[in-house]
């Protein structure tokens, strides 16, 4: 019997393949905070040319 034992045990002890990893994500460009923040730029260009155009005339 305690041979078994230790058969069991050194097959446990034996070096197995490491536990599969998860791949990390690959590198999405964050488009849609991107395209928000371009569009936030955008709209606040507009509205300053708006006001600077508006001193102008008055």
């Amino acid at each position: 019997m305690a041979g078994a034992g230790a058969g069991a045990g050194g097959t446990a002890s034996m070096p197995s393949m490491p536990p599969p990893r998860p791949k990390s994500p690959p590198q999405y460009p964050d488009l849609y905070g991107k395209r928000r923040e371009f569009a936030k730029v955008q709209m606040l260009e507009r509205e300053i040319g708006f006001l600077e155009q508006n001193k102008e005339d008055s």
